[in-house]
């Protein structure tokens, strides 16, 4: 349960942190928001790859074969890249488009919230 609790709170940490970087670069509020929601579901996804073995590294995890995981995050990409690149669902949530660099923010951020718990397992072997 610790685990879990300071699971979400690094992604907290990373998602306010993409926010007010945002801000501080003079991006507007679309953009921050939309930076923001795009580093929270790579974040999301990257916890669930997180968690998916203990025992073994990720490269290892990542290649066995499960198609929820796959699925899972297929659905999840697919649909950020419905809500940032099709304008009607981006006028929809009020979202900007992101560019390459905005997306680059958001996978560095998303992957680095989780970055510790891999570093842990590692250690705890």
């Amino acid at each position: 349960m610790f685990v879990s609790l300071l699971q979400g709170l690094s992604v907290l940490i990373a998602v306010i942190a993409v926010f007010l970087l945002a801000l501080y670069l003079g991006k507007g509020d679309n953009e921050a928001r939309t930076l923001t929601f795009a580093t929270l579901v790579i974040a999301n996804i990257t916890l669930i790859s997180a968690n998916l073995s203990w025992e073994k590294d990720f490269i290892k995890t990542i290649n066995t074969e499960n198609r929820a995981f796959w699925l899972v995050s297929g659905v999840a990409l697919f649909s950020l890249a419905a809500v940032l690149y099709v304008p009607f669902t981006r006028e929809l949530f009020h979202f900007s488009m992101l560019h390459i660099d905005d997306l680059v923010i958001a996978f560095i951020a998303g992957i680095m919230s989780v970055l510790w718990l891999k570093l842990l397992k590692i250690w705890s072997r």
